[in-house]
């Protein structure tokens, strides 16, 4: 992905919280692609608590799979966020 992958600007939309043996918080975020296409997914990158990494509305830079931007990483967030 480092060496492929495209860059977007991207919004967190809401959290979901995934129960289990530990409760981990992960982000949906929204983004649009070079070609205007609108993605909206749940990310990999979350937080093992109650609290989430990237509250709502939080604005992270991201970087995607043109082949597929539904494969993309969270790459940066938001200073106050942080």
């Amino acid at each position: 992905m480092q060496e492929h992958g495209v860059y977007a600007h991207g919004v967190v939309v809401r959290n979901k919280v995934i129960w289990g043996r530990i409760i981990t918080v992960r982000p949906i975020v929204r983004f649009a692609t070079q070609h205007g296409q609108m993605i909206e997914k749940l990310s990999t990158a979350g937080s093992a608590f109650a609290v989430p990494r990237y509250p709502q509305g939080t604005k992270v830079v991201l970087l995607y799979d043109p082949e597929d931007p539904h494969e993309f990483m969270i790459e940066s967030a938001d200073s106050s966020y942080i």
